[in-house]
């Protein structure tokens, strides 16, 4: 098992609360016995949550994020920390579920998003 990556410390901690979005993950497997209703077990004791995380970022720190996605990421495929999950405002392993967006907002300002799964503590 690997260790997760902590996030840049160049880069913004917090996502954009009004941006983010989550969803729990699917932790079920059902199956139709022989007689009687289907029946639903939990699949693992483990269920990643995807969640959507928004940024804004300067033009410098879209620089970092894309040298951090790309080389200390490995392309998004090694797991990361973030301090400050929007949603339940305790540290959070994630993985990279989407490669980034960068829509520019203005000159010098970018919105960076993309989706993850959230590991559970």
């Amino acid at each position: 098992m690997t260790t997760a990556i902590a996030w840049h410390a160049d880069l913004p901690r917090c996502p954009l609360p009004t941006e983010s979005s989550e969803q729990l993950g699917e932790n079920h497997v059902e199956f139709n016995p022989d007689l009687g209703p289907p029946m639903r077990r939990a699949r693992s004791t483990i269920a990643y949550d995807r969640v959507r995380l928004a940024f804004m970022m300067t033009w410098t720190q879209t620089q970092i994020f894309r040298d951090f996605y790309r080389n200390t990421l490995l392309h998004g495929t090694m797991a990361f920390v973030l301090q400050a999950d929007p949603f339940t405002r305790e540290s959070a392993e994630y993985n990279f579920a989407s490669p980034p967006e960068f829509q520019r907002v203005s000159s010098n300002a970018f919105r960076v998003i993309f989706d993850a799964l959230r590991r559970p503590v």
